[in-house]
């Protein structure tokens, strides 16, 4: 697919210098992906894997009022640096980069049930509709408002 982007790029001139140079990086990346030693979670003993699939579960219980990371270690009986070394490795994501995806899924969700910006941004924890909206926007490259036109034209 990578390759076919190459070959069929859509643009002219200097975007078109800077879209294929950003394309060879990701294929050097892919390839790098392959040759490189996979990170493994048999580093991390088990009972701690346990404890951050646990730690995944609260966020997700909590995803409105989420526990501050120190809080959360205590929660799973951790020390904050081994949750978030562990998090990161079983997860592949930080704990934050957890709570925001799971957070923006949920939004999607409730957006494509036609409830309001407001309340969306209330029921997964934020305090405002901008901060909201600016998360929304960094996270899907499109405002909240037209992510629901987009899934109404769809349906």
């Amino acid at each position: 697919m990578l390759l076919q982007q190459i070959l069929r790029s859509p643009y002219q001139g200097i975007t078109r210098y800077f879209y294929l140079e950003a394309k060879v990086l990701e294929l050097l990346a892919l390839q790098f992906d392959l040759i490189a030693p996979p990170t493994s979670t048999n580093q991390i003993p088990p009972k701690e894997v346990d404890r951050i699939y646990q730690a995944q579960a609260i966020l997700d219980q909590n995803m409105s009022q989420p526990p501050s990371t120190a809080e959360l270690a205590r929660q799973v009986n951790l020390n904050e640096r081994k949750l978030r070394e562990g998090f990161r490795q079983v997860c592949d994501t930080t704990v934050f980069g957890y709570l925001t995806q799971q957070r923006m899924q949920t939004a999607c969700k409730l957006l494509t049930q036609q409830r309001s910006i407001a309340a969306v941004a209330t029921a997964i924890g934020y305090d405002s509709s901008t901060a909201f909206s600016n998360a929304f926007r960094r996270q899907f490259g499109m405002s909240p408002k037209g992510y629901q036109l987009k899934q109404r034209r769809w349906l």
